[in-house]
């Protein structure tokens, strides 16, 4: 059999596209992983918001934006944060949002960037909102505290927007009538938890998210609730005993080990998969001489 050099090269290259492509697909966008927006007791020193993705992944051009749900107020902007062009993720790849210096526990691991937002502060001031509210993390963010970005509160957000783009959205309500959620029009989540008001958002395995009631006291530790903690379809679930809030620091299981599937043998499978069919389709060219 003669050995063609031409298609072992198309061969290789078609096999290199899909590893790269399985690669940046799996690669670690920066993300909202981890929220506390009502702790127990008084707010002020507990609240964090809190990124992750890549290590040392630049912020440059990042904000965080909330939008208000409840109400005559649906549609505003109620609260924001524009990082600096140095922030960057902690070369664990986390970032942790805070209103003070107050001390958290668990603490933070060290190798997790922890910014206090300066004053005169547009996130934290007054607390951060604990009703119907849409969190939002946006490319190059021009608006302003109250703008109204729903004019006629008819649910559906104005054609122009403040951002350039949207990179992450979660949105959750608090039972109200006429409240309005703008996560999944914005290509997130919207959250019904199904008779209660969270307290935490956590982001989990397999593109699951959770919000969740909090127990604790002082500066933490904060556990859930495990009568009021649903998934992103509104589901309650079953919590695992040891989940706790890990403010800069890498997220615990949420659910019971036996309620969480295991990714990396469905990725293998996948891969197995598109390799197979490559092989194939690579096979049927050299029969019909295409390649």
């Amino acid at each position: 059999m003669k050995f063609r050099k031409d298609i072992f090269i198309k061969k290789s290259k078609i096999l290199t596209l899909l590893y790269v492509i399985i690669f940046v697909s799996n690669a670690r966008a920066v993300s909202i992983n981890e929220i506390l927006i009502n702790a127990p007791g008084a707010d002020n020193g507990k609240e964090f918001i809190e990124l992750s993705g890549a290590a040392g992944e630049s912020l440059n051009g990042l904000s965080i934006v909330l939008i208000e749900g409840d109400g005559n107020s649906a549609g505003k902007i109620d609260r924001y944060h524009t990082f600096d062009s140095t922030d960057t993720l902690g070369d664990n790849g986390l970032l942790l949002l805070r209103d003070t210096t107050a001390v958290l526990n668990p603490i933070p691991e060290p190798a997790t960037t922890v910014i206090v937002e300066p004053e005169p502060q547009t996130l934290f001031t007054n607390d951060l909102e604990n009703g119907t509210i849409t969190f939002l993390l946006v490319k190059d963010f021009f608006g302003a505290l109250g703008d109204d970005l729903d004019t006629n509160n008819d649910g559906v957000l104005d054609a122009l927007l403040p951002w350039t783009s949207v990179i992450e959205t979660i949105a959750w309500v608090d039972g109200g009538a006429n409240d309005l959620a703008y996560g999944s029009q914005l290509g997130g989540v919207d959250i019904d938890p199904n008779g209660f008001i969270p307290d935490a958002y956590v982001s989990g395995m397999n593109g699951n998210a959770y919000v969740m009631d909090v127990h604790g006291a002082g500066q933490g530790p904060y556990t859930a609730n495990p009568n009021n903690i649903s998934n992103h379809l509104g589901v309650t679930v079953s919590l695992d005993p040891n989940f706790m809030l890990t403010p800069g620091g890498t997220n615990r299981s949420v659910i019971k080990p036996s309620s969480i599937s295991e990714p990396s043998a469905l990725i293998l499978a996948l891969i197995g998969l598109a390799v197979g069919f490559i092989n194939k389709a690579v096979k049927i060219c050299q029969n019909y001489k295409i390649i």
